[in-house]
């Protein structure tokens, strides 16, 4: 397909109805709030054995492992290592959205007579590329010069639990809370997020906001 050709398709996908930009989940949501979702699959038996499963071994995980075994004692579990009726997975992921930086270093035009790469020289004009590149300046965005113009992206935060029960061999219920800005403290964040979910075991939520102050 022409380069062209193929931009006016982009083009006209991304300004179809209904296929423009919306805002998002995260858009809505405060610094200090999360949106929590769960989905229960099978019954979970009150005072069940529970043994708590790692996504990975980073420090925030073991920090917030023991946060989920409170949280787990609190709600009438029994948290043990092996011999459990239930293995509660969890991971977290750190996020970064909401970049305002300047990363421009030059631009691309379609469609121009001048700056046609090789072996591109059939017509006039609608058939070239113009390529400009800011190879390094001392005040302004460049390639060999990455300069930051915006302001700071925002922190954000989610954690995953996912509840797997031994006996049927059979997931029993699977909770995600995100936030997008923490405000700075993703521990805080994410040990309230581990709380709720917690709280939310064996339960099906389509969306709920939820504090993580």
């Amino acid at each position: 397909m022409p380069f062209k050709a193929l931009i006016f398709v982009i083009s006209f996908v991304l300004f179809l109805p209904g296929l423009g930009p919306k805002q998002s989940w995260s858009q809505t949501l405060e610094a200090g709030e999360a949106l929590l979702s769960a989905s229960g699959f099978r019954p979970m038996a009150d005072g069940a054995k529970v043994t708590l499963q790692l996504a990975d071994d980073s420090d925030i995980n073991l920090r917030l492992r023991d946060v989920a075994a409170e949280a787990l004692r609190r709600a009438g579990y029994e948290v043990v290592t092996q011999g459990a009726d239930y293995t509660l997975r969890l991971e977290s992921e750190r996020q970064v959205r909401g970049t305002t930086f300047d990363r421009s270093i030059g631009s691309l035009r379609a469609g121009s007579s001048v700056g046609r790469p090789e072996g591109n020289s059939g017509g006039p004009r609608g058939d070239g590329v113009d390529v400009n590149l800011k190879l390094w300046s001392s005040t302004r965005n460049s390639l060999l010069s990455p300069k930051g113009t915006g302001a700071a992206p925002k922190q954000g935060f989610s954690v995953t639990m996912k509840a797997f029960d031994e006996a049927a061999r059979k997931p029993a219920w699977h909770g995600i809370a995100q936030a997008p800005n923490t405000g700075g403290d993703s521990y805080r964040a994410a040990s309230a997020m581990v709380r709720h979910l917690i709280d939310a075991l064996g339960l099906t939520i389509e969306a709920e906001t939820v504090s993580v102050r």
